[in-house]
């Protein structure tokens, strides 16, 4: 046996990876959008698309409004990720399983008109989430769903795609305390990081808290040793690490995706002399 290991990695042999998932295409979203811009992140943003511009609609009266399909095309661009959020938001683990295919379906089939792109991602309404729910996005080509509850951790370990939870609501006040323990982590123990931020950006004029928003940003972000990606981008990433092929004695590693992929080379529990490896999509490499 070799006397050293491969450990996953993130692109460019990074170990850290920031995100965030926000909901309901408010025109919140703006200030949010920008933040994230200017310090070089990335993120996600679920719309429903069958309630764009509702202010109307409103049951109460609200300091936000759902922007319409026109603003919301003009806002997130090509640099930030669209994902479905139920096109009337309904709880979809209470539908029947013919009318929550034909909501997902509208939702994902408006999004791809108005963007232009295929949708592969979702973020359950309310974060309630089943295995029919499941089952169903399979079905309709999705690669991920956010559901509810935040786990508060860091290290990414094993977990299902369709049943993926955040780290933590901007809202808690452990989000910060997770934001410098990302930015300090060396990550030379062979784990990969994952800081996954969500909630609603109309919570920050709510609570009159976008600071909140700016610190956890100005900790994490502009900095080499993280990668900043949409929520696509990182399921997509790591289901291309998990189809990668390796004979027994480690000297060969074929790449039959169309994405490459990193891993770090290590000889000993955070050895300081960590080699980063690139395997180039569809490429087999003598290691």
């Amino acid at each position: 046996m070799r006397p050293y290991q491969y450990y996953p990695a993130y692109p460019d042999g990074k170990r850290k990876a920031f995100t965030v998932s926000y909901d309901d295409g408010n025109d919140c979203d703006e200030k949010l959008v920008m933040m994230l811009r200017k310090h070089h992140a990335k993120g996600t943003f679920n719309i429903n698309s069958a309630m764009f511009g509702d202010l109307d609609d409103a049951p109460e009266p609200r300091r936000w409004r759902r922007m319409t399909a026109e603003e919301s095309v003009a806002l997130y661009g090509d640099d930030m990720e669209v994902a479905v959020h139920g096109a009337v938001h309904p709880y979809w683990d209470c539908m029947h399983s013919e009318s929550l295919l034909q909501d997902i379906y509208e939702d994902k089939r408006e999004l791809e008109r108005l963007f232009g792109r295929i949708i592969r991602g979702a973020a359950a309404p309310y974060g309630r989430m089943s295995d029919d729910v499941a089952d169903v996005l399979r079905l309709a080509g999705f690669t991920y769903c956010r559901a509810g509850k935040s786990t508060k951790r860091l290290r990414l370990r094993r977990f299902d795609p369709m049943h993926f939870t955040g780290t933590v609501h901007h809202r808690d006040p452990a989000a910060l305390e997770l934001a410098q323990e990302l930015a300090d982590a060396s990550g030379d123990d062979g784990q990969l990081r994952l800081l996954y931020v969500v909630g609603h950006s109309y919570e920050f004029i709510e609570r009159d808290n976008w600071h909140v928003m700016e610190e956890i940003l100005s900790t994490v972000c502009d900095r080499e040793d993280i990668w900043y990606c949409t929520n696509l981008e990182l399921f997509d990433y790591l289901a291309a690490v998990k189809q990668l092929h390796w004979n027994v004695d480690q000297s060969l590693v074929e790449n039959p995706t169309a994405q490459d992929v990193w891993m770090n080379r290590m000889r000993i529990y955070k050895d300081p002399e960590m080699i980063t490896v690139k395997i180039p999509a569809g490429q087999t490499v003598k290691l």
